[in-house]
């Protein structure tokens, strides 16, 4: 990531007068800082791989049903429902004293799911599934703690450009471990191909948990003046709060899952090979690398409200222009490859324009409860979009194939073209959105 204390002959001030020299953060919080840069950038590859395909192929040579494999990749998010009884308790009893050994319990799970392949097939899906929800149960003491733990560790002058690196820093790993896996990966991987990334992944897990134990805890328990309830209560009524994570969660919704279709389609119907798979769940992590940039930029100078807007309409007309992809005017490949891109740019600027007005709403009491709720929701939006295509798919609501304008559908675009109209008219919920902020908090000022 480079050197974090190259931030410390910073200025505060935006360009207007005067500039005042911000103190150098000290020598206990530079190494919690270069520990949290480590620690996000070894553990990331593992929910990379769920969000973008790779996990989802794995399943699928293990010869899961594609309705079976959309539940089960959803487990990671699903999870994150369970962070706001964990952020309080860990509030009261201590963040790493948590999240570190269930950071340990998960690196088990994602052992056991590399090796689910090696087992007799009769046992390799119980075993897979296992894995996955031991590695996704685990990790929710890490996500629920994470933002309350580095609070104190990062100076609040910092926060914009240490973040902003951070997220950097982790995605350019994620970009080099899916080059990675498409360069494993053939047309037909065989599945110890797979077994081998999820070791890396695996190894990558343990690395992550040596680094967390280095970063320092500044903020001692507190003890429990509310209960849960009281607790959850009182930021549930914080003005405009609720709302807004009623939006954010219909969002995810109907968005989260277009990947996992993507995947599906390039697989199922247009005959793709899975390192061909890969490489366009690469190009979607190139594609989010743009976004956060230019989606940073965006809210600074604009607020959320038309990042928002914009990535409304930008949802919904990929969604469909993968579905209408038979009339391309370019090869398959390449109009998938632009709707990737296209898809993780959006992804991310909406990412910040999120975070940025759920920072600006967090109360001063219960800032760890008020971020789990809203990051609950935000997360379990997601895990719930893929859930509701593989309930419809299980069902059998939707024909196989069928025709629109002379064009053939398949039932995976029929979900794309629901999503895209729902994401659509939800234009109308922007008025669930506060924009109480003008400035972002998580990225540089840029003029």
């Amino acid at each position: 990531m480079g050197k974090i204390n190259d931030m410390n002959d910073t200025t505060t001030g935006n360009g207007e007068g005067p500039a005042v020299a911000e103190p150098a953060p000290s020598s206990i919080q530079y190494r919690g800082m270069r520990a949290a840069v480590l620690t996000q950038s070894c553990g990331v590859i593992a929910q990379l791989s769920f969000k973008y395909g790779m996990i989802l192929l794995y399943l699928r040579s293990l010869g899961i049903p594609a309705t079976r494999i959309l539940v089960y990749v959803s487990f990671p998010f699903l999870a994150y429902l369970l962070n706001v009884p964990v952020a309080y308790y860990a509030d009261r009893y201590g963040k790493k004293r948590l999240a570190t050994p269930g950071l340990a319990v998960s690196t088990v799970g994602m052992a056991l799911l590399a090796m689910s392949g090696s087992l007799p097939q009769a046992s390799r899906e119980t075993a897979a599934v296992l894995g996955i929800v031991i590695f996704s149960v685990a990790q929710v003491p890490f996500g629920a703690s994470w933002y309350a733990l580095l609070s104190p560790v990062v100076p609040e002058h910092m926060r914009g450009r240490f973040f902003g690196r951070l997220r950097l820093s982790w995605q350019v790993v994620g970009i080099a471990f899916a080059i990675v896996c498409a360069l494993v990966l053939s047309e037909e991987s065989p599945i110890s191909s797979y077994q081998w990334l999820l070791a890396t992944i695996t190894v990558g897990q343990v690395l992550k948990l040596l680094n967390y134990t280095r970063i320092p805890e500044l903020e001692r328990p507190k003890e429990a003046g509310q209960t849960l309830r009281e607790a959850l209560n009182a930021v549930l009524h914080v003005p405009d709060y609720l709302p807004f994570c009623s939006y954010i969660f219909l969002l995810m919704l109907f968005t989260s899952a277009g990947p996992a279709v993507f995947a599906l389609i390039e697989k199922e119907v247009l005959g793709f090979g899975d390192n061909t798979v890969v490489w366009l769940g690469n190009l979607a992590m190139l594609g989010a690398v743009g976004g956060f940039f230019v989606g940073g930029k965006a809210v600074d100078r604009h607020g959320t409200k038309p990042v928002f807007l914009i990535s409304h309409f930008g949802y919904g007309l990929l969604m469909a222009l993968f579905a209408f992809r038979a009339i391309a005017p370019v090869g398959l490949f390449a109009w998938a490859a632009g709707i990737s891109v296209g898809f993780g740019a959006i992804y991310a600027a909406s990412s910040i324009a999120i975070t940025t007005e759920i920072f600006a709403l967090l109360p001063r009491e219960n800032k760890s409860l008020a971020g789990a709720v809203a990051l609950s929701l935000h997360i379990g939006g997601g895990a719930l979009s893929s859930i509701l295509v593989a309930s419809i798919l299980k069902l059998n609501l939707l024909r196989d194939t069928w025709s629109l304008g002379g064009v053939t559908m398949t039932h995976y675009d029929s979900v794309l073209l629901g999503y895209a109209g729902m994401v659509m008219l939800l234009v109308v919920t922007l008025g669930q959105v506060p924009s109480v902020v003008r400035k972002h908090e998580w990225l540089p000022s840029m003029k």
